[in-house]
C-alpha cells in the first residue's frame, strides 16, 4: 500500500533563502513513516502502551530540487519489504506539478523500547501494511500508475521465493546498512564535542533520529558549507546514543569520483555510534 499525504513547507523546515533544509526534508519523511505505523498499528501510541516501537537503522535521502516556504507538497511512503525483524521503507516527495523532487529509503526494526531488544513482528502486522515488494524509491517513477492499493504478497507468502527477498535485500539503495568492521577515522578529522540534552532525545529515550544530521552539518567547516551543495545523505545507526553521552564527532572529506563528500563519526567512549555521510 502506497501511504500519501499532502503537506506544505513551514518555516521551521527552512534554512537559507527560504529554501527547506535538510532537516527539514528528512522530518517530514519521518512524520510520514510515522503516520503510517499509526494506521498499521504500530505508531507513536504504541511506545506508551504497548513498550515497542520501531526504531529506525539507516536513512538515506537524496534532493533534486528544495522547495520554497509555503510551497504544497505531496509525499508518498509505502514498506518495500519486511522480513521477520526488518522492515525497509520507500518515500518520495512530489511537487505540484507532480515532479518528485526527493526521495528516500530507511531500514527499521521493531523494538521493545524497555527491554531494548528487537521483537519479531507477525504475518497479521505485515498484512496491515501490504508491502510493495521490490518498488524501489527514484527519481524517475511514476507513482500515477502505481496508487493501486498495494501488493498483497505479505511475510511468510509462498509466493516470494528466499532468491527474491535475498535480491531485494541486497538491492544497491543504500550506502550500506551498516559500518564496516574495518571502518577507521582519517586521521585529519576535525575532532569537536558535544553532551546530548534533554531537548535531543525523543519519546524512545535516545537521539532523536533526524537530530544525528542537525549536530553533523555544524560540525562543517564554514566555507563548504555555505559554498556546496550536499544533496545525497546517508546516516548509518549503529549504537543508540541516549541523554548525557558525550560526542566525540570527527568530520572529514573524503572525496569520491569527483565528488565532495564529508563523513562525520559519532563516537562515545571512543567507539563510533553512527556514520554521516554527505555527497555533493
Amino acid at each position: 500500500m502506497i501511504y500519501t499525504m499532502d503537506c506544505q513547507i513551514r518555516i521551521d523546515d527552512c534554512s537559507y533563502e527560504d529554501k527547506a533544509s535538510d532537516k527539514g526534508l528528512l522530518s517530514i519523511f519521518e512524520e510520514i513513516a510515522s503516520r503510517h505505523s499509526t494506521e498499521a498499528g504500530i505508531g507513536p501510541h504504541e511506545i506508551i502502551t504497548e513498550k515497542r516501537a520501531w526504531v529506525i537503522l539507516n536513512w538515506h535521502m537524496q534532493v533534486k530540487r528544495r522547495p520554497s516556504y509555503t510551497e504544497k507538497l505531496k509525499v508518498s511512503t509505502w514498506a518495500i519489504r519486511m522480513d521477520r525483524f526488518f522492515a525497509d521503507r520507500g518515500a518520495c516527495m512530489r511537487d505540484q506539478d507532480g515532479e518528485i523532487i526527493a526521495i528516500a529509503y530507511s531500514r527499521w526494526i521493531l523494538t521493545d523500547v524497555e527491554k531494548r531488544r528487537p521483537i519479531r513482528f507477525n504475518l497479521d502486522e505485515v498484512s496491515k501494511y501490504k508491502p510493495e515488494y521490490g518498488l524501489i524509491p527514484s527519481f524517475d517513477m511514476d507513482l500515477g500508475l502505481l496508487d493501486r492499493g498495494g501488493c498483497d504478497a505479505a511475510f511468510g507468502d509462498d509466493s516470494i521465493s528466499d532468491d527474491k527477498l535475498k535480491a531485494m535485500a541486497e538491492a544497491p539503495i543504500l550506502n550500506s546498512y551498516s559500518i564496516a568492521k574495518d571502518f577507521q577515522v582519517a586521521s585529519d578529522a576535525v575532532v569537536s564535542e558535544y553532551k546530548i540534552a534533554r531537548a535531543d532525545v525523543d519519546m524512545v529515550g535516545h537521539l532523536h533520529n533526524i537530530d544525528y544530521l542537525k549536530i553533523a552539518l555544524e560540525t562543517i567547516d564554514e566555507e563548504s558549507y555555505m559554498t556546496r551543495t550536499y544533496n545525497d545523505y546517508n546516516i548509518i545507526f549503529e549504537k543508540e546514543i541516549r541523554k548525557g553521552d558525550q560526542l566525540k564527532l570527527c568530520t572529514w572529506h573524503s572525496p569520491c569520483q569527483g565528488r565532495d563528500k564529508i563523513e562525520v563519526a559519532f563516537l562515545v567512549d571512543n567507539r563510533v555510534r553512527a556514520l554521516v555521510e554527505l555527497m555533493e
